[in-house]
């Protein structure tokens, strides 16, 4: 599952390279805050970090495709009571997420981005 997802990843990114009139590189990290809801009760948030990589695809003076690629710390904090036992556990998800933004350029500083995104778990503890 995840080489065909990579696989189609890098043949759609093949696809717009090809058409592209110009192509920029950049770094990209950031805060998280993430939690979790459901059954569970009594969560809090966890505060995790992204770290990664993107490269804009500019087809027009206004358009654009950004995929990206950034590891992810995703998670949430649980307390868990019973009568006489209370119990404080961290649930941490480390992902590799695969933004794929398309862009829109209102002015040259300000644009618009939205997108699907891919994550993969890579593990949990």
């Amino acid at each position: 599952m995840k080489k065909t997802v990579l696989l189609l990843l890098f043949v759609t990114m093949a696809a717009f390279t090809s058409n592209a009139q110009e192509i920029k590189f950049g770094a990209k990290a950031g805060l998280n805050i993430s939690n979790q809801t459901g059954d569970i009760e009594n969560t809090k948030s966890l505060i995790g970090f992204h770290i990664g990589g993107f490269a804009e695809i500019k087809f027009t003076e206004k358009f654009a495709f950004q995929p990206e690629l950034l590891y992810s710390l995703q998670g949430a904090k649980y307390d868990f009571s019973e009568e006489d036992f209370t119990e404080e556990s961290t649930l941490k998800l480390n992902y590799l997420n695969i933004p794929l933004m398309f862009k829109y350029y209102a002015t040259e500083s300000l644009f618009v981005e939205a997108g699907p995104q891919i994550g993969l778990l890579l593990s949990a503890k």
